[in-house]
């Protein structure tokens, strides 16, 4: 069963993943997040997203130690797991969660081994907010479907949520072992190999999603490269495929910035190579034959009361590591000033 069929919960996520552009994150994934994702996760369309729980989450134990107990016969109930099932969508239609989550857990009584009612089931935890009970409902499909995608990559996610990195490589790299071309994989995988600093697999994924969106096989203009959390505050970092591929849109990086605790979006760093700014500098001689200008600016705040400032320029396009450097000691240096 493909991700298209069943619902999966992001990262961020995240955010992440069609209709993403280069403003920054909207929540949920995989749309262009307006506040910035959270860190919990939720059923959007064909990939995974970040959105905020919509209650308190319940404690874990609920999930794992408490036995699901047939509901009290009703005439009216339905009778058969299809029938729970189609039921629960019609509660998760309306946004009645709980409700949702126990008609699927009804669906599981009457057919323990119903792949789409034990996934929806996770979906509706991980939106909940509740990761550990998601994941647990996540890796049970897989044992009735090891090949399962929607499962693998949701566990994936649900790992990377809690800080597993090399578990969550496990589960992406077998979405890929069955689907190739799946390119919200290799998104993730190249999110976890930036994060654990391992530059040659981030270049691997990151060439091979290139040559994707060249076939037109990715249906986002940007990706998310990674995501990281410093003091106060939670990036989001996304590369512009129309720059990196056909040099069309002049912003090449975007590093949108949240708070950490609300996630609610304060600013982004851009990088971008301008032609009236190019024209500017090789007027006034800043540029040598063959030099491209690059600047790095802050804007802060939305569109209508925002304030663009710059902060550094290049001369040739920098690296996604020169720039993060960059990034990361201005949040420092806020971060520090601000206690």
């Amino acid at each position: 069963m493909g991700r298209s069929t069943v619902y999966v919960f992001s990262l961020l996520v995240l955010l992440t993943v069609v209709g993403r552009g280069a403003e920054g994150p909207s929540v949920p994934l995989p749309s262009k997040p307006a506040e910035g994702p959270s860190l919990s996760l939720s059923k959007k369309g064909d990939g995974l997203s970040l959105s905020a729980p919509e209650k308190s989450p319940a404690p874990l134990a609920t999930v794992a130690n408490e036995p699901i107990k047939p509901l009290a016969a009703n005439p009216l109930d339905p009778t058969t797991a299809e029938q729970w099932i189609e039921q629960g969508k019609a509660a998760l239609q309306a946004k009645r969660l709980d409700e949702a989550l126990q008609c699927f857990e009804q669906a599981t009584l009457r057919d323990s081994k119903n792949v789409e009612a034990i996934l929806e089931a996770g979906a509706i935890l991980g939106k909940m907010g509740r990761l550990e009970g998601a994941l647990a409902k996540f890796l049970s499909a897989l044992i009735v479907d090891k090949k399962n995608v929607t499962a693998h990559f949701n566990a994936g996610q649900a790992y990377q949520q809690i800080k597993k990195p090399a578990k969550a490589i496990y589960h992406f790299k077998k979405v890929l072992q069955y689907k190739e071309r799946d390119w919200m994989a290799r998104e993730k995988l190249i999110q976890l190999y930036q994060k654990m600093e391992k530059p040659e697999e981030v270049k691997t994924q990151r060439e091979y999603l290139i040559g994707m969106f060249k076939k037109g096989e990715v249906p986002v203009k940007s990706f998310i490269r990674e995501e990281f959390e410093l003091g106060p505050y939670f990036v989001v970092a996304y590369e512009n495929f129309l720059h990196s591929v056909l040099g069309r849109r002049p912003v090449f990086l975007n590093f949108a910035v949240y708070t950490r605790k609300y996630k609610r979006f304060l600013r982004r760093y851009s990088l971008g190579s301008f032609e009236v700014t190019n024209e500017i500098a090789r007027r006034s001689g800043r540029l040598k034959k063959g030099e491209r200008l690059y600047h790095l600016d802050v804007i802060e705040g939305r569109r209508k009361s925002r304030e663009r400032h710059h902060v550094v320029s290049w001369v040739k396009k920098p690296s996604y590591d020169d720039v993060r450097k960059v990034v990361y000691e201005r949040l420092e240096k806020r971060a520090e000033e601000n206690k």
